[in-house]
């Protein structure tokens, strides 16, 4: 977290069977905050496959000055989420039929908000690690 995004290749997987406006909305949502991230699309992939995946791979810059790895946090430091945690678990239970509506609504929002105000303001506290978490990286690391 902190990083500024300059450029994107999306990558896509996509059934036969599905509708392409389906597709459709999806790229158009993702370019929407890749213009609201400032980063530039400059090309992708797609192939075919039985489930819909979409994502992309970004590249960016980083000031070393005011980034600190993540090996210098330590057992005291505080871990603040700025996302909100269990959106595949959810993404699953949506597949499976068994999600709740607002457990839905609450994932989308929480998957389609930038994290950049967020990086803003912990990067100008001087925070002294900032990074993605996925749910591994919760239980493996030192905090």
């Amino acid at each position: 977290m902190g990083g500024r995004p300059i450029t994107a290749l999306a990558m896509v997987c996509f059934p036969d069977k599905e509708d392409i406006a389906i597709l459709e909305q999806i790229l158009a949502g993702g370019l929407s905050k890749m213009v609201e991230a400032g980063c530039t699309i400059i090309g992708g992939h797609s192939i075919r496959d039985e489930e819909i995946k979409f994502g992309y791979a970004v590249t960016g810059v980083v000031n070393p000055s005011t980034s600190s790895p993540t090996a210098e946090q330590s057992r005291e430091t505080n871990c603040l989420f700025t996302k909100s945690l269990g959106t595949g678990v959810i993404s699953t239970a949506i597949k499976k039929g068994t999600a709740k509506p607002e457990w839905i609504a609450a994932s989308i929002a929480s998957m389609t908000t930038l994290n950049k105000t967020a990086a803003e303001i912990l990067c100008g506290a001087g925070a002294p690690a900032r990074e993605g978490t996925l749910p591994f990286a919760v239980h493996a690391s030192p905090m």
